[in-house]
């Protein structure tokens, strides 16, 4: 990773450099393209932390893992981590924050007029294909887990009453411990099955 992230640099770099008499100097054509870079680099820089955490995560417990532990698999220095996350915990809920905005992308929200069979069928498919990085995810620290996800979906604007809070949360606590059960437990039940028990159960909980 280290080799990737130096060539990236030093290859978006000299993009954004001309020659004048007396030395190098930023090109002012190319200074919105550097702001551009930077923004560039900060995102690879989290990219390569959050891979580095999830690899460590299949070896060692979160306990055992620390930042230094990190930056050495990612290839970036402390001061990098600092500038991105304030500690390793704030990593962890960041991979939790966009594990679940690629699956709402991927499968839609739960809270609407279309979360029917084939809503469920289709989010225990994606985690059925997603399950190595999932299983490492959920095994780190479940109840992290859960807590991050209880503030994103009370912090959903569109919500329009207390009552829809808790009926938002019961959802939400019913479907992580279902994956919890599931996963801890060999996934032995099919995506088919699953989605079949979630739809009767907890349909009345998601739907307007």
């Amino acid at each position: 990773m280290i080799i990737i992230l130096i060539d990236y640099i030093c290859e978006n770099i000299l993009h954004h450099v001309v020659y004048k008499k007396g030395g190098f100097v930023m090109s002012e054509h190319n200074t919105s393209g550097l702001t551009l870079h930077n923004e560039n680099t900060k995102k690879l820089t989290r990219q390569c932390l959050q891979e580095a955490l999830i690899i460590l995560l299949e070896k060692k417990n979160f306990e055992e893992i620390s930042v230094t532990d990190i930056c050495k698999k990612a290839g970036v220095s402390r001061m990098a981590f600092y500038s991105n996350f304030l500690s390793k915990e704030e990593l962890f809920k960041h991979i939790v924050t966009t594990l679940n905005s690629d699956f709402i992308s991927a499968v839609g929200t739960p809270f609407s007029s279309v979360t029917d069979y084939n809503w469920y069928l289709h989010f225990f498919s994606v985690m059925t294909e997603n399950r190595n990085t999932v299983k490492i995810v959920f095994s780190a620290d479940k109840y992290q887990y859960l807590d991050t996800i209880n503030k994103i979906v009370l912090a959903n604007k569109h919500i329009r009453s207390e009552t829809e809070k808790f009926e938002r949360l019961m959802w939400t606590g019913a479907i992580v411990n279902t994956i919890i059960y599931w996963l801890d437990y060999g996934m032995k039940q099919s995506a088919e099955e699953l989605a079949t028990i979630c739809f009767q159960k907890l349909n009345g909980l998601v739907c307007p």
